[in-house]
């Protein structure tokens, strides 16, 4: 599930926290992700937030207001040493950079998994001053392939096991030679065990004990 503990906040509020950092160019991007599913914040170039969207903010599990002036690492823990390097490179060269990652952040408590775009934002000298980070969380689907590959692998055993009870079945019923079939029976239960020695008992109507 989307970790979100500020889904509660008015529908009126601004979707961005400290819009008036924002240049102009940076405004139309705020405005273009203002979606619910979107998270945006902006970057200086010390790597401090001046200005994040509520989205972003309830995917750090921290209010908007609380990462202003703050650096990625003092509001992301240990998830900083994944994402500082990429920053830091952006700032460097001025090429963005695209990613899906895997973490746990510091107010989560369980692994998230994230897309992230980093886009450089040049000065009129044409130097990179701010970073835009752009994070679509995709946790919920993870966990939805996560399960599929599960029951999946659950199913493709059954159906071995099954299937080696059908062989199994078939063996005995055309041919009561145990000397004869015994191989074969065991050849099939390996197919689904693992094992170095293997036997079986049949019912004696006689005697009414199992034989070995």
């Amino acid at each position: 599930m989307l970790y979100n503990p500020f889904a509660s906040s008015s529908s009126d509020e601004s979707p961005f926290s400290h819009p008036e950092a924002l240049n102009e160019p940076e405004k139309l991007l705020a405005a273009y992700f203002s979606s619910s599913t979107v998270g945006l914040s902006i970057l200086d170039s010390e790597l401090r937030y001046l200005a994040i969207n509520h989205t972003l903010a309830a995917m750090n599990g921290i209010p908007a207001s609380e990462h202003i002036g703050k650096t990625v690492r003092e509001v992301l823990g240990d998830f900083a040493d994944e994402a500082e390097p990429r920053l830091r490179r952006i700032l460097k060269t001025g090429e963005p950079a695209n990613f899906e990652i895997s973490s746990k952040l510091a107010r989560r408590e369980d692994v998230g998994h994230w897309i992230l775009h980093y886009l450089p934002i040049h000065d009129e000298n044409g130097v990179v001053s701010r970073i835009c980070a752009v994070v679509v969380e995709i946790t919920a689907q993870k966990e939805m392939e996560q399960s599929l590959r599960d029951v999946g692998g659950k199913l493709r055993k059954e159906m071995k096991r099954l299937q080696a009870l059908l062989d199994v079945s078939g063996i005995i019923a055309s041919n009561w030679n145990l000397q004869e079939t015994f191989p074969q029976v065991s050849a099939c239960i390996r197919q689904v065990l693992n094992h170095e020695y293997a036997g079986f008992e049949i019912h004696d109507p006689s005697t009414g004990l199992l034989v070995r």
